[in-house]
């Protein structure tokens, strides 16, 4: 399914945020970008803690949703593994990713 916003990345790699205890939510889709031949995992971890994990994905795995409470969280890292194997075509999505107050 395509998506008009998010990010995008690729394994190995760790995005983070310093969100300072602003928001109330963190929301994404996350899933392999349709144009690779990725096996990911994903990850969410608030204040170094993992508060959310995928599970294996490739590019025929459906789209994830992410919802997570971030009352108080100080450091937002969005996480992103290969899979088990090498990181050769490991594009990975991070699509209509938000913050919510």
């Amino acid at each position: 399914r395509p998506f008009r916003r998010g990010l995008g990345t690729h394994a190995d790699s760790r995005i983070v945020y310093d969100v300072g205890g602003r928001y109330r939510r963190f929301q994404s889709w996350v899933g392999a970008d349709g144009a690779s031949n990725a096996t990911i995992t994903f990850e969410v971890w608030a204040d170094g803690k993992k508060r959310w994990e995928s599970g294996l994905m490739n590019k025929q795995s459906p789209a994830k949703l992410v919802a997570l409470d971030l009352t108080g969280v100080k450091t937002l890292e969005l996480v992103v593994g290969h899979g088990g194997d090498d990181i050769t075509s490991d594009h990975a999505d991070w699509a209509d990713a938000k913050l919510l107050h």
